[in-house]
């Protein structure tokens, strides 16, 4: 696959998911009541989020070759493709974190999911690789309950 094709499914993936976002936060207590709402932070995410993707979308379309008479507008990515796979991995890792999290709790489905991730990735030494994890877990988890005021799961 392409990077132009990429970057338009991965601009898609993120319009979908701050969709999400934004849905969810309308559920959340105290909506639209002040700025003071558990809700704000959440809602401020998605629309920056919203408005990235469609920004990258709008540079993914522009740097797509031009498609010849006949060509078919979108072709599935091949399984034999090494940035799909990368792709599907991480895609995978991601539900499995969003379901293990009620159940194991955030720090350590963050610990795991990120550990699993960087070695996977070959990202630096196991020492390298260990500190960074933790590092951002709990810098994550102290700016969450300390700053935010808001509890992880």
């Amino acid at each position: 696959m392409d990077k132009s094709r990429a970057t338009l499914l991965v601009a898609l993936g993120s319009i979908l998911f701050s969709l999400f976002i934004l849905h969810e936060s309308t559920t959340m207590p105290d909506f639209g009541v002040s700025y003071k709402s558990p809700a704000t932070m959440p809602v401020f995410i998605g629309i920056v989020m919203a408005i990235s993707a469609i920004l990258v979308g709008f540079e993914g379309h522009k740097s797509m070759p031009k498609r010849e008479a006949g060509a078919p507008l979108f072709t599935w990515p091949k399984l034999s493709d090494p940035g799909f796979r990368r792709f599907l991995v991480i895609f995978v890792m991601t539900v499995l974190y969003v379901v293990a999290v009620p159940y194991l709790h955030f720090t350590i489905t963050s610990i795991i999911f990120l550990g699993v991730t960087f070695y996977l990735y070959r990202i630096g030494s196991p020492l390298k690789m260990a500190a960074i994890t933790l590092v951002s877990v709990f810098a994550i988890q102290f700016m969450f309950q300390n700053v935010f005021r808001t509890l992880l799961p």
